[in-house]
């Protein structure tokens, strides 16, 4: 379902263009991309140009309000950095001022009951390596050749690999609140780490499962172990101290 519901959001999202602030980013030299998004969902696909476009949506009621966006891009060491810096709490603000409504002949009091939705929508260039943190978005990647880490504070991460020949040696994935949900395709080989605190570890993958690496103590749980046979030291880590890691087995 929650892919569902993401997808949909994209589909959406694509009869927004021209109402929404678009960036085009040259490489200029950049060898790798960091992204940083408060408020912002995160989608991240490979195009087949050679810069970073980032399409920043924010829709209040279903209305584009591209001028409460804002995006900072920095260049350091050779790292291409984009970082959200609105909307910000202050801006929404005004727009869920508290109101009030009548039913049944009685005053009730509350928010002015506005959805308001904000996304980041990013094409980046084949081969380019791209690391992420977001605070209250939600993730969402496919085949993304080089990603080497994803850390979301309150937002999910949900990752998809449909050929292991796309998949990345090594990914760490993180959420601290919300769920880290990596599917694989059935073939791969590769080892894994699987950490919650306060939550669940699911997966229909046969995992070989290493003894030494692997811990379960009151609330906390670990798996170490393999797919297949990882002919390399890679290792895929998926964290989520409070909420459900999930492994799937994709179609293969």
């Amino acid at each position: 379902m929650l892919r569902l519901i993401i997808c949909s959001l994209l589909l959406a999202a694509g009869h927004l263009h021209g109402q929404s602030a678009t960036k085009n980013l040259a490489l200029e030299g950049a060898t790798s991309l960091h992204l940083s998004a408060l408020f912002s969902d995160v989608a991240i696909t490979t195009g087949s140009g050679d810069a970073v476009t980032v399409e920043h949506i924010l829709l209040i009621d279903g209305k584009a309000r591209p001028e409460l966006t804002e995006l900072r891009v920095t260049r350091q060491g050779g790292v291409l950095m984009v970082e959200e810096t609105k909307p910000t709490e202050q801006q929404l603000k005004p727009e869920m001022q508290r109101g009030t409504t009548v039913i049944n002949g009685h005053r009730v009091y509350g928010t002015n009951g506005l959805n308001i939705e904000t996304r980041l929508i990013v094409t980046v260039p084949q081969g380019l390596p791209v690391s992420l943190e977001t605070i209250y978005g939600n993730v969402d990647i496919t085949d993304l050749v080089k990603l080497k880490e994803v850390r979301a504070t309150y937002g999910s991460v949900t990752v998809v690999y449909t050929d292991k020949a796309l998949l990345p040696p090594a990914i760490d994935l993180y959420s601290n609140y919300g769920a880290v949900d990596l599917t694989l395709p059935p073939d791969t080989d590769t080892q894994v780490e699987l950490t919650t605190e306060h939550g669940k570890l699911l997966t229909d993958f046969d995992i070989a499962i290493d003894p030494d690496g692997s811990e379960h103590q009151n609330f906390f749980e670990q798996v170490a172990g393999t797919l297949g046979n990882p002919t390399t030291d890679g290792l895929l880590r998926c964290t989520a101290p409070y909420g459900k890691v999930y492994l799937r087995r994709g179609g293969g």
